[in-house]
């Protein structure tokens, strides 16, 4: 959760300085501003739209039907 608000207010950041107004906007409307202004471009962009799907979905766990999900074969996990 603190790597995730650290993003967010990164980017934040990053869009004020370079003229955005994004504030008080959603991270996705964020990343979507700095790929518009170009300031997130190929490998960055997509990282970044990575990113707020992930921390969207560890913020609200309860979508992800945890319950219908099925442990699959877990022999190959080993510690070394």
């Amino acid at each position: 959760m603190l790597a995730s608000a650290a993003f967010e207010d990164c980017l934040k950041k990053v869009g004020t300085f370079n003229g955005s107004d994004v504030a008080e906007r959603e991270l996705q409307e964020v990343v979507n501003a700095l790929k518009a202004k170009q300031i997130l471009i190929g490998a960055a962009g997509k990282i970044a739209d990575q990113y707020v799907m992930t921390s969207h979905r560890a913020v609200h766990p309860g979508r992800m039907k945890w319950a219908k999900r099925r442990c699959g074969n877990t022999k190959n996990l080993r510690h070394t």
